[in-house]
């Protein structure tokens, strides 16, 4: 509960916090933007290589764009992720999701379909016209015949079907950013 606690108010303050194992333990991580006067500054370097805290080498992160209007999801598929080393920002719905994809665009977007504000698909048209080659996975429990393929046409990488497995999220991400 402390931690839902403390990860609730990071996100509040427009942080993040990343969490890892190391030979001796957890190690937990809170980056927090820098204000000066009414506007944000980011830090150098908010970007955390958990890899090469644990002293290997990668040769980059992937930096993940979660977005869904449900809590539970977007809880377990981010904590999950930032298990598998990935960088992980999340956003309750589209309006969100691009107020952040603006501010530092993501290597990868996630994202639900049904959300309220901005749903999936005004979010997968916007993205698609400023960043034409970034991997799009749209999630869902909620597509008729053919739709999957017009999702596909419109420029997401792929469909996933709800309850989405973690499993294959991450090998769908492994096959993305190869």
């Amino acid at each position: 509960m402390g931690l839902s606690i403390s990860y609730s108010i990071i996100a509040a303050m427009n942080g993040h916090m990343e969490v890892f194992n190391q030979d001796d333990g957890a190690v937990f991580r809170i980056v927090l933007p820098v204000y000066h006067g009414n506007s944000i500054v980011p830090a150098a370097s908010d970007r955390f290589d958990a890899t090469r805290m644990a002293g290997r080498q990668i040769d980059r992160e992937r930096r993940i764009l979660l977005v869904d209007d449900e809590e539970a999801i977007i809880e377990e598929m981010s904590d999950y992720l930032k298990r598998k080393g990935y960088v992980v920002d999340t956003a309750a719905n589209g309006e969100e999701a691009l107020d952040k994809f603006a501010l530092d665009a993501p290597d990868v977007l996630i994202t639900d379909l049904n959300m309220p504000k901005l749903n999936g698909h005004e979010l997968l048209r916007r993205v698609v016209q400023t960043s034409p080659g970034l991997p799009v996975i749209i999630m869902t429990g909620h597509t008729t015949f053919g739709e999957d393929e017009a999702i596909v046409a419109e420029g997401a990488k792929i469909v996933l079907k709800k309850p989405v497995s973690l499993r294959e999220l991450t090998h769908t991400l492994d096959e993305l950013c190869a």
